[in-house]
């Protein structure tokens, strides 16, 4: 989110989705911006809850910190949910820390934390970071007791098994294997292509007073790129034409919002394939330099000119072509319109009161203006592909990662309350 608050990513979503009308945000502190960049916005980051029924007062619950690799701050977003005057839901939307030890105290402070309020229907939502080898921190929530393969006493968070116990009765369900089976995978994450979907830190655990009718999870990355592809182009050129025109104005620094990962380079606003060690800062990027700013300029300029032309001479075949008269606009469609039609080329002709009488343009015949005009934009687009020829590889130098966004798929649930 920005550092006002006042635009985030869950706004957005809410645009998209009408008849969520109600949202619930909280910020958990400074987000992760790459060192160098210029650019203003997301200084924040945070939890969202998004509700087509009306929500209650938020409750923010702050998550230790322990001494360890990850110094993010981390909370619990408690969000009621009424669904009719006597039957409230409690959302707690969470993104437990990536380090494990940590993990196992966002755990149990969470339990402390719905057990303190004595909250009924609870659903426990969100990123629990959870490794394949380390399911122990979601243990917590689903069996604190241990199994008869797996005691307790075996469990790596067994420093949190006592305040797990302590609330045995409230005992989670994880609405995928509710559904789906123990056995079945249901992975979540993976930002690369390749090797795909390989673990499953996302979550929505409820308590047993609620039933699971349906699982399922939505957001495959390789749909998005067969659909999208043509936008992801097109996002991307205007992106450099963006960075280009903050190079003209002055800015310097990095014009990625986000990393570019170990494959990647960032270049003029856009990652690039081919190793991460051709990174370039603004203005010293050559595809995206001040002087390319004013040749955009120059060439949007000089091909709008010839459109104009273009159109001014195409209307004025049409128009004289049907002997236009006021009373008969539907002839002015080209219905007796002919190229050949001699008086195309006399001046009186090709008078219209509309027609601007500027620098000899009525002078010229409305088909010489026409070839006037795709001659003119045929040479922008010559001088553009070899003016921009570097900006052009730069915008279709694109990260297998970036037809396949979805590192985190979305999972939906259907419950009976």
């Amino acid at each position: 989110m920005h550092d006002d608050e006042r635009w985030s990513q869950a706004r957005y979503l809410q645009g998209l989705l009408p008849k969520f009308r109600w949202l619930a945000t909280y910020s958990s502190g400074l987000s992760s911006k790459p060192t160098n960049c210029y650019w203003e916005g997301w200084e924040k980051e945070g939890l969202a809850v998004l509700s087509q029924w009306p929500l209650g007062i938020p409750l923010v619950q702050p998550l230790s910190r322990i001494s360890g690799m990850d110094t993010n701050s981390r909370i619990a977003l408690h969000v009621p949910v009424q669904l009719h005057p006597e039957l409230i839901v409690h959302v707690v939307a969470v993104h437990f820390s990536y380090d494990r030890q940590q993990q196992c105290q966002n755990a149990a402070e969470i339990l402390q934390f719905i057990v303190a309020h004595h909250f009924s229907y609870v659903v426990v939502a969100g990123d629990f970071n959870e490794y394949n080898d380390f399911p122990d921190p979601v243990k917590l929530f689903s069996n604190p007791m241990g199994t008869n393969s797996r005691p307790a006493q075996t469990s790596k968070c067994r420093g949190f098994i006592r305040t797990a116990q302590q609330h045995e009765s409230l005992v989670f369900l994880d609405t995928w294997t509710s559904s789906h089976g123990p056995d079945s995978p249901g992975f979540t994450f993976s930002n690369m292509p390749s090797p795909g979907l390989v673990s499953r830190p996302d979550h929505i655990l409820v308590s047993k007073n609620i039933r699971v009718l349906q699982m399922a999870l939505h957001g495959n990355g390789s749909e998005y790129g067969q659909a999208r592809r043509a936008a992801v182009h097109l996002h991307r050129a205007r992106l450099l034409i963006k960075v280009m025109t903050a190079s003209f104005f002055g800015y310097t620094g990095y014009s990625c919002l986000h990393d570019c990962g170990p494959h990647g380079s960032c270049r003029c606003g856009v990652c690039v394939k081919g190793g991460n060690s051709n990174t370039c800062l603004l203005p010293d990027c050559e595809e995206c330099s001040p002087l390319k700013f004013v040749y955009f300029v120059f060439l949007m300029v000089l091909a709008a000119v010839h459109f104009m032309l273009g159109l001014l001479g195409a209307l004025s075949i049409l128009l004289v072509s049907a002997r236009y008269q006021h009373n008969k606009w539907c002839l002015a469609w080209g219905c007796s319109c002919c190229l050949c039609n001699p008086d195309l080329i006399r001046s009186s002709a090709v008078r219209p009161r509309f027609i601007l009488h500027w620098m000899g343009i009525r002078r010229i015949p409305p088909v010489y203006l026409l070839f006037l005009s795709i001659v003119g934009l045929t040479s922008c687009y010559i001088l553009g592909m070899i003016i921009f020829e570097n900006s052009l590889k730069t915008v279709n130098a694109i990260l297998n990662e970036e037809f396949y966004p979805s590192d985190h798929l979305m999972l939906q649930a259907s419950l009976l309350v």
